[in-house]
């Protein structure tokens, strides 16, 4: 799988496209649209399983929805965040059945457990840092991810 800005990163109309790539024969098939502007605020993230990218773009006072796109067939579903807004990365959770977030506030960075449902809790609140790159570990135990300039370790129970 292969995603790419098709415009320079600096243009704010530029667009994010998700495509297929088939090594064997070179063909490029497009599958979605991520973003039709404002690609450089693009996130995404393919399920542990292959079947369904997550993807999104973060917004200030909006980026509150997560869209499911099952690749097999084409059809997406909006996951609609409750009680959060300004998602800005994303990863899948080690089962695929939920998801993991950060979001920017103008007090810090949040890390956030989100339900495929749109359920969103809380894990931990960052003051007066950015955070990002939410990485879970394979066992779902432990959750990585960038604040500042540092890597913090969060244990999910």
């Amino acid at each position: 799988m292969l995603v790419e800005a098709r415009a320079d990163e600096h243009d704010h109309n530029a667009r994010a496209g998700l495509s297929a790539f088939d090594p064997a024969t070179g063909r490029v098939r497009d599958l979605a649209a991520l973003a039709d502007k404002g690609a450089g605020v693009t996130f995404w993230g393919v399920s542990p399983d292959g079947t369904t990218v997550a993807f999104g773009q973060f917004a200030w006072g909006g980026g509150d929805q997560v869209t499911l796109l099952r690749l097999a067939t084409g059809e997406k579903r909006i996951v609609q965040l409750k009680n959060f807004k300004n998602l800005s990365e994303i990863a899948w959770a080690p089962d695929g059945r939920s998801l993991f977030g950060t979001t920017g506030t103008l007090l810090g960075g949040q890390v956030l457990h989100i339900g495929l449902d749109g359920t969103t809790q809380l894990l931990h609140m960052f003051e007066s840092q950015i955070v990002g790159n939410p990485r879970p570990s394979p066992d779902g135990r432990l959750l990585l991810v960038g604040a500042t300039s540092n890597a913090w370790v969060l244990e999910l129970r």
